[in-house]
C-alpha cells in the first residue's frame, strides 16, 4: 500500500473524526466510503470538502435538480441529450436557460451536503483515504464549510447510542482554538448556543447533560457534534495528529496484525476495497419509467451513435472523464440488473446489447492510441 493511501474499516474510525483530522491538518486528497452496496467520494483540499459524488440515482445531479423543482424531467433529458457536444451538465442547463448560475451553484452545494452529512450516520464499512494535492478539477470545486457539514452531519445522522462509546463523559469539555471561527460557520439554535456556554472547561459532559434541560439524548448528539466539529475539546486540548500518523493508529486493526513482546507477528489479513456490482436505489414509478425511455431510445439509435455520444461524454474528455461516465452509465445499461430487477427482466436483451457496445467505447477511448486512431475515423467521416 503506497505511504499516501489508507484503506481500514469505519468500525474502528467514524467519518466525522476522519473529516475532522483533515480538516484541522488542511490535507488534500479523495476519501472514499463504502457501506454494502453504497458508494460515496468526498473531494477535499486544503482541508475543506470541495466536492462529492456518490453511486446512488438520487445523488445524480440531474436528477436531484429535477427532485428539487429546480428543473423538469423534460429539461433534464433534453441537456443529457445535448451534453456529449458540450461542456458539463450543470453548465449546459445553465446554457439552454433551464436554471440560472446562482441556482446551480447552490442545487450543488447542497447535493455536495447531502452527500456528505448523510454518510455521517455510516459506523460500519469501509474507508480508503487518498492523499494528493488535486485531487478534483478547480472548476468543479465549491465553497463549503466542512465544520459545518461535520455538525449537521453528526446532528443529524449520528444516534445516541454510538456518541456513548465515542465522547467520554467523564472529561471535562472546554472550548478550543477554533471555536471562534468554527461557530461563526456554523447554523445553530439558542438551546444548542446554551449548551455550548455550559462547556467552559469547568464541568465534564456528564454534569452538563445532568443539569440541562431538553430531551437527554438529543443533547448527548449536541455536545458530540460540537466537539467532532473541532468547537469543543474532551479533556485538555492537543495539537491534532499529523494526517499520516492519525490513520496508521488503524493501521494495525486494518492489516490485522498481532504480535506479543518477542514473537514474529502473525499473518497480515490486508482488508480489500471492493467495488460493489450493482446499486441499491429506490426507484419510484416515474424513475423507472424514465429508465426504461433511455434503454429503449438508446437501443433504437446505437448504430448512429459515437463512442462519444454513447458514453455521453464530449469530444475533449479526459481519460478520467470518460472512466467515470462509463462508470455513471452502468446503473443504466447493466444486464444484472434485469437479473434482479423484475421491472427490467423484458429488457435484458437490449441491456445487453447496450453495455457490451458501451464497454467497446470505453475500452477504445481510455486507449490513448486506440482512441486517436478513432478519432481520426471520426474527422475522416465529418462528425468531428
Amino acid at each position: 500500500m503506497p505511504d499516501d493511501s489508507f484503506v481500514g474499516k469505519l468500525d474502528d474510525v467514524s467519518v466525522a473524526e476522519m473529516l475532522q483530522n483533515l480538516h484541522l491538518n488542511q490535507a488534500s486528497g479523495v476519501l472514499d466510503l463504502q457501506r454494502d452496496r453504497d458508494q460515496r467520494r468526498i473531494f477535499f483540499m486544503g482541508g475543506e470538502v470541495k466536492s462529492a459524488m456518490s453511486n446512488i440515482l438520487g445523488h445524480k445531479m440531474g436528477q436531484f435538480l429535477v427532485n428539487r423543482g429546480a428543473i423538469t424531467g423534460q429539461q433534464l433529458d433534453t441537456a443529457l441529450r445535448d451534453v456529449a457536444h458540450g461542456s458539463r451538465l450543470g453548465q449546459k442547463l445553465v446554457n439552454l436557460g433551464f436554471i440560472t448560475a446562482e441556482q446551480l451553484n447552490g442545487g450543488l452545494q447542497d447535493l455536495v451536503g447531502s452527500i456528505v452529512t448523510e454518510a455521517m450516520g455510516w459506523f460500519t464499512g469501509l474507508y480508503r483515504l487518498t492523499l494528493k494535492a488535486a485531487p478534483v478539477p478547480q472548476d468543479i470545486t465549491l465553497n463549503i464549510s466542512t465544520a459545518s457539514l461535520i455538525f449537521q452531519g453528526t446532528l443529524s445522522y449520528t444516534p445516541p447510542e454510538a456518541v456513548r462509546t465515542r465522547l467520554p463523559l467523564h472529561l471535562a469539555l472546554r472550548p478550543t482554538a477554533h471555536l471562534r471561527q468554527f461557530y461563526a460557520q456554523l447554523k445553530i439554535n439558542p438551546h444548542q448556543a446554551f449548551l455550548l456556554t455550559q462547556a467552559s472547561g469547568a464541568l465534564t459532559a456528564e454534569q452538563i447533560l445532568a443539569a440541562a434541560p431538553g430531551n437527554p439524548d438529543e443533547n448527548l448528539v449536541t455536545l458530540y457534534a460540537f466537539v467532532a466539529a473541532g468547537l469543543l475539546s474532551a479533556g485538555p486540548e492537543e495539537p491534532p495528529l499529523p494526517v499520516k500518523a492519525f490513520f496508521e493508529r488503524f493501521q494495525d486493526r486494518a492489516t490485522g496484525i498481532v504480535a506479543k513482546p518477542g514473537a514474529a507477528p502473525k499473518k497480515r489479513r490486508k482488508i480489500k476495497w471492493v467495488k460493489p456490482k450493482s446499486i441499491q436505489v429506490d426507484l419510484s414509478e416515474e424513475d423507472i419509467r424514465k429508465i426504461r425511455d433511455k434503454i429503449l431510445r438508446v437501443y433504437s439509435s446505437l448504430k448512429g451513435l459515437s463512442h462519444y455520444d454513447l458514453l455521453e461524454c464530449p469530444l475533449r474528455a479526459t481519460q478520467k472523464e470518460i472512466h467515470y461516465a462509463f462508470l455513471a452509465l452502468c446503473q443504466f445499461y447493466d444486464p444484472e440488473v434485469a437479473g434482479v430487477d423484475p421491472r427490467f427482466a423484458d429488457m435484458k436483451g437490449q441491456m445487453e446489447t447496450i453495455y457490451d457496445q458501451m464497454e467497446e467505447a470505453y475500452l477504445t477511448l481510455v486507449e490513448v492510441k486506440h482512441r486517436a486512431e478513432y478519432d481520426r475515423q471520426l474527422v475522416r467521416r465529418g462528425l468531428a
